[in-house]
């Protein structure tokens, strides 16, 4: 079958595919930041994605600090315009019920270290709230890419303390291998460095 039957025209480029989901948005944030601001429109003409999906990863990434409404001159009704506030990298932040589990492991870890250390299964079990469930494989997950960045360490066989508390924001294991810490604004740990 020619390429034209296939309704491809030979002499033009497929264009490529503009990006798709949470990472799409966040990549078309990360571009067009070096502007200064953006709006939900200028979101939408970079990627894919519908306006209320914009709207909702917007209000997330408004809700954990990464991004902040730009204030309009008063009396004048604009589009609304962002800024980024937190870059923590190319992997889109993870917001909402995801990053709730986070802020709850990392309390639960702070108050559990406070009095000794403690378990996987002790991690979990405290961290449960009618709010958010707490797997013993969430648990697991999270508090070992803390002991890879060295925020906890192993004390004894399967137990374990936080020895790195930076503050009350929750440090973001990102699945490039890299953890970031929102309360130093930085990429402290990237899994190269164990290599």
């Amino acid at each position: 079958m020619s390429k034209t039957h296939l309704g491809l025209h030979p002499s033009r480029k497929p264009r490529p595919a503009k990006p798709t989901g949470r990472q799409g948005i966040w990549t078309a944030i990360r571009g067009l930041a070096d502007a200064g601001s953006f709006s939900e429109r200028d979101i939408g003409d970079a990627t894919d994605i519908s306006r209320g999906t914009i709207r909702s990863y917007l209000a997330g990434l408004i809700a954990e600090g990464f991004i902040a409404k730009k204030q309009s001159p008063r009396g004048k009704r604009t589009t609304a315009r962002y800024v980024l506030v937190r870059d923590c990298g190319s992997e889109a932040p993870v917001v909402g019920p995801e990053a709730k589990l986070r802020d709850v492991l990392w309390h639960t870890m702070k108050m559990l270290s406070a009095g000794g250390d403690f378990s996987i299964r002790d991690l979990a079990v405290s961290a449960r709230t009618p709010a958010v469930a707490v797997s013993d494989h969430e648990a697991r997950v999270y508090l070992h890419s803390l002991v890879r960045a060295r925020y906890a360490a192993a004390t004894t066989a399967g137990r374990f303390r936080l020895i790195q508390y930076t503050g009350p924001r929750a440090p973001i294991a990102q699945r490039l291998d890299t953890l970031f810490d929102p309360n130093v604004n930085a990429i402290v740990w990237h899994g190269e460095a164990d290599r």
